[in-house]
């Protein structure tokens, strides 16, 4: 039916089409009737130059081609939603989206602040208002306040608007509109702003069709909003605890250097006035002792707390060499011989002449002495049995450390790794020990690459694994 052809200049431009071709089929084009609305059309014509008539059928596709252009329109939306980092550019390009599906010259996006009860509008574009967006105060009544307090969308002409103000439920704000579309943005949490489109001219209209497609794109502003103020706060709340973390450090370091200059005096002077206690009284001696004691596990807590709050700010030193696990587990091992012998217990260590890594002696020494030392403070009676090797392939060392000690609950089995957590408070803190080296060691080890593993029986003993990659260089 040509009849569909809205104006003159469309058959003018089939007329120029079919004087050039003689014959079309299946041309499709796109014009716009009175109202601005949009019109698809699927021609097949033949001109007769010499009888000077058109002959042919127009067919209207408009509805099929609609519900093509809403389709891609929609799945453009939604990966944008996906996928956008800039929230400035994410709005930018859903007015260009929504332009292609309505008249939206004049279209903005408010943001409901429940708390300061204010409206922001991060996006506003308005032929009459220009880019100036409206007043924040959220007090002051108008057509978006009434689409986010109902929660329900909106649509109305000139004259409904003139019935609401004349009623007292809006103000009268801005230029006077033709027709004004607004739907509400909707979160888990409620309602947290509006999307509104409004036109001035007369020849333009919105529909309950633009309306359902504006609901739909409420829905990915309103995700989209919600997903940038959540990563907002991921991040506002990241760099807070970095700033806590960085103060933390700064103030441990601060003290710990503080009270490590007197207590080394004070262990320092003890010694020198024990080495000359040969005419002391016994009782005087044993003070002296036990002031010593005391002062060096002191300075011991006040080492691991800083060693502690440097791993878990990142910023504890690693010098990775060459080195031999075998040698310096020996080491440890020789060292704490004596303590095992005080109390009746052997220590004894199987493994082989070498075996290399790359790894940071000192740590590793830390690492062992932890454990080697937690074997020996932890066990009375029997033996203690330190062992070194590596798997078949050569590329994993094991450093196992099984003693017949005390034990520890099942249930406990994880907990020993934390931070001031010991197996059994009462019993653990009669033998000494701050309940930071394991927690240190375990950190240590993973910042290594290597792994630490338990198994435990109460009564029976303990035997803890250290995993070391070999021949690793660290980067």
């Amino acid at each position: 039916d040509f009849r569909l052809l809205p104006k003159e200049s469309d058959w003018q431009k089939l007329k120029q089409i079919l004087l050039r071709k003689n014959s079309i089929e299946n041309l499709e084009l796109q014009f716009k009737r009175a109202d601005q609305s949009v019109i698809w059309v699927n021609i097949t014509a033949m001109y007769y130059p010499e009888e000077g008539y058109f002959e042919g059928v127009v067919v209207d596709n408009t509805e099929r081609k609609l519900a093509e252009v809403l389709q891609d329109a929609l799945y453009r939306i939604a990966d944008l939603t996906a996928s956008f980092r800039d929230l400035d550019y994410y709005y930018r390009q859903i007015h260009q989206i929504v332009e292609e599906l309505m008249p939206a010259n004049n279209f903005f996006i408010s943001v409901y602040n429940k708390k300061n009860q204010t409206l922001s509008y991060p996006y506003f574009v308005d032929e009459k208002d220009g880019e100036s967006a409206p007043s924040q105060d959220y007090n002051q009544k108008n057509l978006t306040q009434l689409v986010i307090e109902n929660g329900n969308a909106l649509l109305v002409n000139s004259q409904q608007i003139d019935a609401l103000v004349a009623k007292g439920l809006v103000d009268k704000i801005g230029a006077d509109c033709n027709l004004w579309l607004g739907v509400p943005l909707k979160s888990h949490e409620g309602v947290i702003g509006a999307i509104v489109t409004q036109v001035y001219d007369s020849n333009e209209i919105l529909t309950e069709r633009h309306l359902d497609i504006l609901t739909f794109v409420s829905q990915h502003v309103a995700t989209a909003i919600v997903r940038k103020e959540n990563d907002d706060n991921i991040i506002r709340a990241k760099e807070e605890a970095e700033a806590a973390s960085k103060a933390k450090s700064i103030f441990l370091a601060n003290v710990s250097h503080e009270l490590r200059t007197p207590l080394n005096s004070i262990i320092g002077f003890t010694r020198r006035v024990l080495n000359k206690s040969d005419d002391m009284d016994k009782r005087n001696v044993n003070a002296l002792v036990t002031v010593k004691r005391n002062a060096e596990n002191l300075l011991t807590l006040i080492n691991d707390i800083l060693d502690l709050s440097k791993v878990e700010a990142g910023k504890i030193s690693y010098r990775p060499q060459k080195v031999n696990l075998v040698e310096i587990t020996t080491n440890v091992v020789q060292e704490l011989e004596p303590a095992a012998t005080t109390k009746g217990i052997s220590i004894q260590i199987d493994a082989p002449s070498s075996i290399i890594t790359f790894s940071d002696p000192v740590r590793l020494r830390q690492i062992m002495f932890n454990i080697v030392g937690n074997a020996v403070k932890f066990t009375d009676d029997g033996e203690i049995k330190v062992s070194c090797e590596t798997n078949d392939s050569e590329t994993l060392a094991y450093i196992n450390v099984k003693d017949t000690g005390l034990g520890i609950p099942e249930d406990k089995l994880d907990a020993i790794f934390n931070i001031f957590e010991q197996a059994n408070s009462d019993r653990d803190e009669a033998r000494g020990g701050t309940g930071l080296g394991l927690s240190i060691s375990k950190r240590l080890i993973e910042q290594m690459d290597g792994k630490i593993t338990v198994t435990s029986e109460v009564n029976v003993g303990s035997e803890f694994t250290v995993i070391f990659p070999l021949l690793k260089k660290r980067d």
